[in-house]
């Protein structure tokens, strides 16, 4: 990035204190108290003391530090357009175990686990057990720009394509009602925070920050842009944050037009 030796900006947080442009991907980075900002004649350098994130493997970790017994998110991967990719079912994830990390390929995750069912565990809403976070789809194009979330930042934001992010939030506690993450995920994409087609959150994908996205030819290679697993909030909370309406349900209206989308399986979309 410079002389100077500045860390990536894979790798960066943020905080609330000033935005500089950052030269190397022109993206508004905001420096947590205690950064060094550093300007030269050729760019401007931020030295972040955030902890820099490896691999998929660590990402998934961070997110599900203590799982209980018989209980695992999923994660699938594989090459080519998701498009043409008919196996949308996944597997559970086993730390330590689980492959997240061999070659460039799209790679995804649930922020749910899911009960082990006669041995077995399947991603459906039925066997679903409780939920990490919550994810927005396409902040930056369908979705609000990422800068409406200054108020309430997320736990992370991965550029997916370029321009376009998914962003998620992740809870203190897992939430076992799954009809409260329901509303909030609903009163989130009212509010144009996530793409209208981003809907259930108990058995939602969401990109790694270490894969591709081959959605485009030429294929995009993901990008981790934010990285705070210790920012975790209530639901309660990231309704205040973002000003999302009250708690039980009532809320403004986005002013966002509705646009039809064209659904992947069960109420999904390819993410």
């Amino acid at each position: 990035m410079g002389p100077r030796g500045a860390v990536s900006c894979a790798f960066q947080a943020w905080a609330r204190s000033h935005s500089l442009v950052c030269q190397r991907c022109r993206a508004i980075h905001q420096p947590a108290a205690g950064s060094e900002v550093m300007s030269d004649s050729a760019e401007t350098i931020i030295k972040f003391p955030t902890p820099q994130l490896n691999s998929n493997a660590e990402f998934l970790a961070a997110i599900f530090p203590d799982l209980p017994s018989g209980e695992r998110p999923f994660v699938t991967g594989f090459k080519g357009s998701p498009a043409a990719f008919g196996d949308w079912s996944g597997s559970a994830w086993e730390k330590g175990v689980t492959d997240t990390d061999s070659g460039p390929m799209n790679r995804y995750f649930t922020l749910a686990t899911y009960r082990r069912d006669r041995g077995l565990s399947k991603r459906t809403k039925a066997n679903c057990s409780r939920i990490y976070g919550v994810m927005l789809d396409d902040v930056g194009t369908k979705a609000l720009p990422r800068e409406k979330l200054d108020q309430c930042p997320p736990s992370y934001l991965i550029e997916t394509s370029a321009g376009n992010y998914q962003a998620g939030f992740l809870f203190k506690a897992p939430v076992t009602d799954l009809t409260e993450v329901g509303k909030l995920n609903d009163l989130l994409a009212s509010h144009g925070f996530t793409d209208k087609g981003a809907k259930s959150p108990a058995t939602r994908w969401g990109r790694m920050p270490f894969a591709v996205n081959e959605k485009r030819d030429p294929s995009f290679e993901c990008r981790l842009v934010e990285w705070n697993p210790n920012r975790k909030y209530t639901p309660d909370e990231i309704i205040k944050g973002l000003n999302l309406g009250d708690a039980d349900g009532s809320q403004r209206k986005s002013g966002l037009r509705r646009k039809s989308v064209a659904t992947f399986g069960a109420g999904e979309q390819s993410p």
